[in-house]
């Protein structure tokens, strides 16, 4: 996700690999984080991370892609596997992970124009989304992670 040219980058990680040799890779996707019912705060913190990684030039749906980076790199068509977590539940671990990923990045998100740390309320955040899912009945669904992996060709095989 933080490498511009995926494809590129296989083709020259493939040299590395053994003919029969396994090229797995895993992903996030953090395009596809949602809330039911409709829970702005929730939304707010998701596009803010979102959107910070874009600016950054990584790409926050790379997941999805893993695909046509293997088969640009010249791959068999790989296997794929998507793994997720839905929650709502009060003692969840996911406010956390969500307030402190938006820590980490809260200071490129203002380099960038996206928000003002004084509007996150970044100390509070995670009890905040605890509140506002948990006690509403919300279901929130947190990043997917999406694997791809296929099997280096033998040359002679070609």
């Amino acid at each position: 996700m933080y490498h511009p040219q995926p494809s590129e980058l296989l083709r020259h990680l493939i040299g590395h690999v053994r003919a029969g040799g396994m090229i797995v890779f895993q992903e996030i996707d953090v395009g596809h984080l949602v809330s039911e019912p409709h829970i702005p705060l929730f939304e707010k913190t998701t596009s803010t991370i979102a959107a910070t990684l874009r600016a950054s030039g990584a790409d926050p749906m790379m997941g999805l892609k893993l695909r046509p980076a293997f088969l640009g790199a010249g791959l068999p068509e790989p296997q794929m596997l998507v793994l997720g977590r839905a929650d709502g539940s009060a003692d969840s671990p996911a406010y956390e992970v969500l307030a402190e990923t938006l820590r980490s990045l809260l200071p490129a998100a203002e380099r960038f124009g996206i928000v003002k740390a004084q509007e996150v309320e970044i100390d509070t955040l995670a009890a905040r989304l605890r509140e506002q899912v948990s006690a509403g009945g919300g279901v929130i669904l947190l990043p997917l992670l999406i694997g791809a992996w296929t099997t280096k060709p033998n040359p002679a095989d070609r």
